[in-house]
């Protein structure tokens, strides 16, 4: 009599869905965002070629299955970047190379800030002339501030203004 068993094996190669917006504006947060079909390894090939072909490297925060990464693009030059990003799934199969591209446009950032000198005994500070634009959307901001520090967030550009 026999004995035999059968061994299966899982060989099939986990697949990848990024999901990303086909633009953005260089400066502005962007959130990105690779899903597996199936629990992934801790090991990532990520990375992003941009338009004058220097290579951006990219670590993902990993969650089980899903891998997020939040960037500005500030480094990249202005035009198509392409990521490229291959994962092992729990038992070690290698993906194949996934890509997809994103157009990194220049966006027209300005801000002038008064920097007179304020005395001691001041309490507030006056910013004036915060101007940003992209395309013929523009946003003027004046205001008086009563704090030694102020942060604002005007079109997702974060400013800090510190009183010294």
């Amino acid at each position: 009599m026999s004995s035999y068993f059968i061994l299966e094996l899982d060989t099939t190669p986990p697949i990848l869905e990024i999901i990303m917006p086909n633009y953005t504006i260089r400066f502005l947060e962007t959130d990105i965002i690779l899903s597996t079909n199936e629990d992934a390894m801790e090991f990532q090939d990520i990375y992003f070629i941009d338009s004058s072909g220097k290579k951006h490297s990219a670590t993902f925060f990993q969650d089980n299955d899903v891998f997020t990464y939040k960037t500005n693009f500030s480094g990249f030059s202005i035009g198509i970047a392409t990521l490229y990003c291959r994962l092992k799934d729990s038992v070690g199969n290698l993906s194949q190379e996934y890509s997809k591209t994103i157009n990194v446009l220049k966006g027209n950032y300005s801000k002038t800030v008064v920097t007179e000198k304020i005395p001691k005994q001041t309490n507030a500070l006056k910013i004036s002339n915060i101007e940003l634009s992209h395309n013929k959307n523009k946003t003027h901001v004046q205001e008086n501030v009563h704090s030694p520090t102020i942060n604002a967030k005007i079109n997702n550009l974060e400013i800090m203004v510190v009183k010294i």
